[in-house]
């Protein structure tokens, strides 16, 4: 004779179970066999409640209860299916009720198929009241399911088959695997029975089949490239309605007279369907009894799907294509340009290709913004900008929410690095934790910024206070920065790593510097147009040169970062005191530096800038603001200081100095050069980086690619 277990999984007060097992007490009515069990799957306080309840009734059925230590419903029916008995399986979440036919055809379904019979249709009521169509699945070569199950809840949770198709689909114990993804891998077909109905109770006001959460375990089932296409999905342009308020709004229509007498009522539940909702009506009377009305106001789920999600879903196969099948190194970055932290980005990118080779390595851009130094990076690293996905109207919070950490999942990424982007930062501050059993994360981020009125900003603010937890190392590039981040911050000091920046110098850039006592002393400033650069003060120092009547020749490279009304007023103010102005420049390697005798850097804020150690590792006399890191680099040895970024005149008067003292010029600019050239060399920079723990690949596994495992059937 066969043995049936219904198993309910209990993961809330325990209450909501009664007319679960009430529906289930109703469909068995039609069962041929007796042998018929149930089996409750609580947390501690549920099962604690159900047990007094299920004193107080007389049921004929046994009934058993198991405790569970998870609150996860993939994890508690694992947990039914290998404490209960029964030859068959019958899955229930609390609160879910069936038809009353649905035993005995979901039985013979399920012996036939040798698959997981699902009731055809699944009414939705609580929070969320809707039509929602299960699907169909052979279990064979049409992959379309498994894409869908690593976005969406394809099926509900009731489902009846034989332990021997279910077992093997849960038996990885600890893993927050969706059952639907379980199914999926172990290929169990999913047949939608005719003639049956379910009801599923929703407890959120998101429609049944969103997904909350990305998928964290690497799975040989979420496809790459050649299944993208197969899976794209398309946007509905019937956007569905929060079922409260379509209810409430037709409600209060159907209450006028002229309303009630002309509005015709389309007949869209079969009369079947409408008796067996009646009858689950009179178990759980909040699923809303079907008068005529819910024909009109009840949503249809299904295909096609909302936009957004549409969108979303696109980007992720569209980055996953892009992608290798494994990344050891994962980098991200708001763009990549020309500024002193673009730069470092670089230099990190070449010392993993130099220390491991064979890695596969990829960058991530996150911001709306355009990267013009793409075509600098190694060939060997994939690249993927999320500008154009923002563009078609994918929302930001996708990437957060699910995109980039599920990338990062099935990727098998090993380290990830992220340099000031606020979409990865977000993403390690929501999925940190979970993200550390899978890769080693690596921030990095230079200085604090300000906004024009003011307000500091930086990727470390706003931030929960165990923010940094599941990350290995904060890398910055100055221990004024690090310390700045501990006192101002809170954050743990052992979590911060100072990594000196790599200089890019001339190959033949010994003491490229002008000589200062010419007929007039050059000057360079260079760098981007923005707020932190404070060109204005540039300017100032211009028209104080000038009213000194100093033989000083002014020039400046660079290029505004956004349109800015105040930039173009300073760059008019400049033009007018004679400053030279020049094209941007991509490389500070790249700039006529033989021609200049002096270069400064008037940043209100900073790390420790690479332009700054770029001109003192070239030879030349370096006037700068003691601010951020550059006191690290800078001093009265090696260079000209100043103590307050806003003091117009003591930058001039330490030009004068450069140009009144040739010989100590060069004295300070040789000291310079040594200490860059001794402390920011690629050699310095790679033997530094195998220092940090967890950064780079075992030497023992560099010798050849990492090939990827699919961690489920290892």
């Amino acid at each position: 004779m066969t043995s049936l277990t219904a198993i309910v999984t209990v993961r809330r007060h325990g209450r909501e179970a009664v007319p679960t097992l009430r529906s289930i007490l109703r469909a068995a009515t039609e069962l041929t066999t007796d042998d018929l069990g149930i089996q409750l799957v609580t947390t501690p306080d549920a099962g604690e409640y159900l047990t007094r309840w299920l004193a107080t009734q007389s049921i004929s059925l046994p009934i058993s209860i198991t405790h569970s230590s998870t609150n996860s419903l993939s994890e508690m029916i694992r947990d039914g299916i290998f404490s209960s008995s029964g030859d068959y399986l019958a899955l229930f979440d609390a609160g879910d009720l069936v038809s009353a036919n649905w035993f005995r055809l979901g039985l013979i379904a399920a012996a036939r198929s040798g698959g997981s019979a699902r009731p055809a249709m699944v009414l939705t009521f609580g929070r969320r009241s809707g039509t929602w169509p299960q699907l169909s699945w052979d279990g064979t070569d049409d992959d379309r399911p498994a894409a869908l199950v690593a976005h969406m809840r394809v099926w509900s949770p009731t489902l009846i088959g034989a332990r021997s198709v279910l077992e093997p689909a849960f038996r990885q114990e600890g893993s927050a695997l969706p059952s639907g993804i379980r199914l999926v891998l172990a290929r169990v077909r999913q047949i939608p029975v005719s003639g049956t109905v379910g009801f599923h109770r929703v407890w959120t006001d998101s429609a049944p089949w969103e997904s909350t959460r990305p998928v964290l375990t690497p799975l040989s089932a979420l496809p790459g490239a050649s299944q993208r296409e197969r899976h794209a999905v398309s946007p509905t342009t019937r956007p569905g309605l929060p079922t409260q308020l379509a209810r409430r709004a037709w409600i209060r229509l159907r209450r006028l007279p002229l309303v009630r007498r002309t509005v015709p009522v389309r007949e869209r539940f079969a009369p079947d369907v409408r008796r067996m909702w009646v009858e689950q009506n009179r178990i759980e009377p909040l699923l809303p009894f079907p008068r005529p009305a819910v024909d009109t106001w009840y949503e249809r789920w299904g295909e096609p799907y909302p936009p957004d999600l549409c969108l979303s879903i696109d980007a992720y196969w569209q980055i996953a294509t892009r992608l290798p099948s494994h990344i050891d190194y994962l980098f991200f970055a708001p763009w990549f340009n020309t500024g002193g932290g673009d730069s470092v980005l670089l230099e990190y990118l070449r010392a993993v290709q130099r220390a491991d080779p064979m890695a596969t390595v990829a960058l991530i851009t996150t911001e709306n913004a355009e990267s013009r130094r793409i075509r600098e990076l190694p060939p060997e690293v994939h690249v993927v900008e999320l500008r154009e996905f923002l563009g078609q109207g994918v929302p930001r919070s996708a990437f957060v929410d699910w995109i980039i950490p599920q990338v990062i999942a099935q990727k098998r990424v090993r380290t990830v690095h992220a340099f000031n982007s606020t979409i990865a930062y977000d993403v390690v501050e929501r999925w940190g934790r979970e993200l550390d059993a899978i890769c080693n994360i690596f921030l990095s981020t230079f200085s604090f910024d300000r906004t024009e009125d003011g307000e500091r900003t930086s990727v470390l603010f706003l931030r929960r206070p165990d923010f940094l937890a599941p990350v290995r190392a904060v890398l910055v590039d100055s221990q004024h920065f690090a310390h700045a981040a501990v006192a101002e911050l809170g954050y743990p000091a052992e979590k911060f790593a100072v990594q000196r920046s790599v200089v890019d110098l001339p190959v033949d850039s010994a003491r490229l510097g002008a000589d200062s006592r010419t007929d007039a002393l050059r000057v360079l400033w260079a760098g981007r147009f923005d707020l932190a650069k404070r060109l204005d003060i540039f300017a100032d120092i211009v028209a104080e040169s000038r009213a000194r009547k100093l033989p000083f020749e002014f020039h400046f490279y660079g290029e505004p970062v956004m349109a800015d009304a105040a930039i173009d007023k300073v760059l008019a103010e400049l033009e007018a005191y004679g400053a030279h102005r020049h094209p941007p420049y991509e490389r500070f390697a790249e700039l006529p530096l033989s021609r200049f005798g002096a270069y400064i850097l008037t940043s209100e804020w900073e790390g420790v800038p690479l332009s700054l150690l770029e001109a003192m590792g070239c030879g030349i006399p370096s006037v700068a603001a003691d601010v951020g890191g550059v006191n690290e680099v800078l001093d009265n040895t090696t260079g000209y200081p100043v103590a307050d970024f806003r003091d117009v005149g003591s930058y001039v008067d330490r030009l004068e100095e450069i140009w009144a003292e040739p010989e100590l010029a060069r004295a300070r600019s040789a000291a310079a050069m040594k200490r860059v050239r001794d402390r920011h060399t690629p050699r310095a920079f790679d033997a530094s980086l195998a220092e940090i723990a967890g950064y780079l690949r075992d030497p023992a596994t560099m010798s050849s690619p990492t090939t990827a495992t699919n961690e489920l059937h290892e």
